[in-house]
């Protein structure tokens, strides 16, 4: 067959301009699995009259499609047109001929005619399907690399979802089916957990050759080791009861009685030195929670912060009352703790079985009075507001009836020369702490329900991955040249796009990004060299060299490793500097972690080394789905050094030009602009209601996610130009993945985004994740994201009006003009 070859579905019904074609062949989707053939002939609506030939395919010889695509003609990337802005074809005035909708229809490479989506419904049955392609388009590389990364794509890719009606479908359905959270017996599985265990199983097998007694190995890798093996081996025992035992010898030492078991109380409670104790030795904020971290108005220095506690829930099951039986669920699970103590340390517990119901009512209730007095996450935006300065003397005057004094020297007794009179505290929630005046003042709870509601917060707490990564300095490497592509693209391309932040605003925003402090793959003044383990070996010594002792002495008991630990994070991490120089260097988590974070207070972005997996990155994998993955995420970790909370801070972290309401470096004129920015994401996220779940609690909260959806939006846009700038430079374009032939590098780079994002979770937990998560769910933050990018509209080439692609009206432009 020589000429010019069109193949495509359903020509004439999309008027496709077949001008000097050849040869047209409508390439219609099978409905089953038999022979089938593909019909042709001449066109009712084509632009210009073309030959027609037929072709018969069979099961048997399907490649006989393929050996004809190097002759194909299609509208490429390079020549096809744009989303237009124009209204399509509802009846209102549009384009003579409008882009058509791309929604991918199956590969002869992985088609299953017998697939059914179990979960949820296609936005268009495959008959709809009308894509513009050739079914192997392009070269595909055939490499170990460009095999894995399809693999790893089509694992959740179902293509009878448009992926401009939901790409979150379209890119994760087929995931969603195969994960039952039952048999993982967890509540979520997500994209992200599959490279955290990914990167954990590389670590127990890094740590399989480290003998816990020799000490040719680093202290760093045994104590680690003792601590996995003691896990181990404690959740694979029948003997629970010991850490019982170890936790009633701790009680009767602080506490004295246990109240819920009809213990009389013989001493007081010294509730501020228990407070302090359980915060410094356990880790466990009462009521009160505190940290140390770089001073927000003096960034050289660290300063103490306290706050109110952490909730066991969400705020809001505790103040609202259509949430009244999560509450009554809540007393329950004290009650049910508190009963599972107490048959472990005694013979016959049930006896007390009624007063530990009454004392868990009593907990619950305290809790609730807690929760009330606590502000809600959408007041805690304002740094300003949450930072006030006070001296131990002005705490005593503002707040008495709390021995700070006594706190504070006994919570910080691990800092050598820290004494509470002249050093000042940051305290975030002042109302609160006024809550707590009256609380201890007399008009509080009685001294047996303090008792219990601290022993109920003990009864419910129950290295080496840098080393192991060969290809460590590569990885980093590759990601350094991407953060500076994302970061010259969010400051050439989107900020000096906008009217509003021009002249000094402009000058600020690049200095602040000129000096970002980066993080990239592990500490390296720790870590050295990977083969000279002094430093690191340093840096744990004191707080956490007791683990081998404990492992030595029993391997199975965990509670007191746990304990070691605990006291090891808050005192080595934290408390201890107090009295150090800020230091923007620290990384302040692992760099086994698959995260990555922007600290505002250190103007500082942290990409640690184990993000640096699918679907994030992997060095062999193509451009586009490292630019989407990893490129997105420093896109987005930057780009909240300019979201609601991040543009109150300067370029060296301090808060900036604070006044009564806010704080920040923009001019007026700029700061309407974000204003008005941020609205419109907010305002976007509240009115389309993601994720419509039934229930209580079904939309993401707009206000309480901004920072999130401003980061999201923002970064995967620097992300997408930081990438179009390294294709269309030397690097050059991908070639195909092997089986996705069809898809073009810009659409890989889309379906990449929405696979990093796939996550499955019990709805109970997605109801937890609204109230308290700062993240919007996994499907708003893939569809309500592209929604707002013109770009992947163009890459799918969808139609004005389809989901994926609103009008200009329905849209949010985020930090770009």
């Amino acid at each position: 067959m020589a000429g010019m070859v069109l193949i495509a579905t359903a020509v004439g019904e999309r008027g496709l301009d077949i001008k000097g074609v050849d040869h047209v062949i409508n390439y219609d989707l099978p409905t089953n699995g038999q022979d089938y053939v593909h019909r042709i002939g001449r066109t009712g609506r084509v632009g210009n009259p073309g030959r027609a030939t037929s072709l018969y395919l069979s099961e048997e010889n399907k490649e006989l499609a393929q050996s004809l695509v190097y002759t194909c003609l299609i509208l490429t990337e390079a020549d096809q047109p744009g989303p237009t802005d124009q209204p399509g074809p509802t009846g209102e005035p549009g384009p003579t001929n409008p882009p058509e909708p791309i929604t991918h229809s199956e590969s002869t490479h992985h088609y299953d005619p017998t697939y059914q989506p179990a979960s949820s419904s296609p936005t268009s049955p495959p008959s709809g399907n009308n894509t513009v392609f050739c079914p192997n388009v392009g070269n595909a590389i055939m490499n170990k690399g460009w095999k894995d990364a399809a693999a790893y794509l089509l694992f959740g890719i179902d293509e009878r979802f448009d992926p401009c009606e939901d790409l979150y479908s379209f890119t994760c359905n087929k995931f969603l089916e195969q994960i039952n959270l039952d048999d993982l017996d967890v509540s979520r599985f997500s994209s992200f957990d599959m490279a955290q265990l990914l990167v954990n199983g590389e670590i127990v097998q890094a740590l399989n050759s480290v003998n816990i007694s020799d000490e040719k190995f680093s202290a760093t890798e045994r104590i680690t080791k003792a601590v996995l093996s003691s896990c181990v081996d404690h959740f694979v025992s029948e003997e629970r009861s010991t850490s019982a035992l170890y936790l009633l010898e701790f009680i009767k030492e602080r506490f004295g009685a246990i109240p819920f078991l009809n213990h009389t109380i013989e001493d007081p409670l010294q509730e501020f030195e228990n407070m302090a104790y359980l915060e410094r030795e356990r880790a466990l904020g009462t009521f009160m929670s505190s940290w140390v971290a770089v001073d927000y108005k003096n960034v050289s220095q660290n300063v103490l912060y306290l706050s109110q506690p952490a909730l066991p829930m969400p705020r809001e099951y505790y103040v609202l009352p259509q949430f009244s039986n999560e509450l009554e669920a809540r007393a329950k699970a004290i009650e049910n703790i508190m009963k599972t103590f107490a048959s472990d340390i005694l013979d016959d517990s049930r006896i007390y079985n009624d007063m530990i119901e009454e004392a868990a009512r009593e907990v619950a209730k305290l809790e609730q009075r807690i929760a009330m007095a606590s502000w809600p996450e959408s007041e805690m935006r304002n740094y300003g507001q949450l930072y006030n300065s006070l001296t131990p003397e002005m705490l005593g005057a503002n707040f008495p009836n709390i021995m700070w004094v006594t706190y504070l020297e006994n919570l910080l007794s691990s800092v050598g020369g820290y004494t509470a009179v002249g050093h000042r505290v940051i305290v975030s929630q002042p109302s609160y702490f006024g809550f707590l005046v009256s609380l201890f003042g007399g008009r509080g709870p009685k001294t047996s329900t303090l008792i219990n509601y601290f022993i109920t917060q003990l009864l419910f707490v129950r290295y080496v991955y840098a080393k192991s990564r060969r290809d460590r300095d590569e990885a980093v490497k590759d990601v350094k040249l991407q953060s500076e592509l994302v970061m010259k693209n969010f400051l050439e391309k989107m900020l000096s796009s906008l009217e509003w932040a021009q002249g000094e605003t402009y000058q600020k925003a690049k200095t602040k990004i000129d000096e970002m402090h980066t993080n990239y793959g592990w500490p390296t003044q720790l870590f050295g060299d990977f083969q000279n383990f002094e430093a690191i070996d340093k840096y744990h010594e004191e707080d956490y060299s007791p683990i081998l002792e404990a492992y030595k002495n029993d391997t199975f008991d965990f509670y007191t490793i746990m304990n070691i630990l605990r006291k090891g994070l808050v005192n080595r991490e934290a408390f201890r500097n107090l009295l150090l120089n800020a230091d923007r260097a620290n990384f302040l988590m692992s760099p086994a972690l698959v995260n990555a974070w922007y600290q505002p207070e250190r103007n500082s972005l942290t990409i640690p080394l184990g993000i640096l997996n699918p679907p994030f990155h992997n060095l062999t994998f193509p451009s586009a789905f490292n630019f989407a993955g990893i490129g997105g995420t420093i896109g987005h970790e930057l780009v909240h050094g300019f979201d609601d909370e991040g543009v109150q801070f300067d370029a060296d972290g301090s808060l900036d030009s604070c006044t009564p309401f806010e704080c920040g470096w923009m001019d007026d004129r700029a700061k309407m602009g974000f204003r008005n920015m941020a609205q419109c994401v907010v305002t976007q996220y509240n009115t389309q209601c993601c994720p419509e779940k039934l229930g209580n609690v079904h939309c993401a909260n707009g206000a309480a996610t901004q920072g999130e959806n401003i980061a999201d939006l923002g970064g995967q846009q620097a992300a997408y130009y930081a990438y179009q700038e390294y294709i269309n430079g030397a690097h050059g374009k991908d070639d195909r993945l092997p089986g996705m032939e069809k898809f073009t590098g810009d659409q890989i780079f889309w379906i990449s985004y929405g696979s990093s994002w796939c996550s499955k979770q019990t709805d109970s937990r997605l109801i937890k994740q609204i109230l308290t998560n700062p993240h919007a769910p996994s499907s708003c933050r893939t569809n309500q994201v592209v929604q707002d990018i013109p770009e992947f509209a163009k890459a799918f080439h969808c139609t004005l009006g389809q989901k994926m692609y609103p009008t200009p009206e329905k849209r949010c432009k985020v930090w770009v003009g």
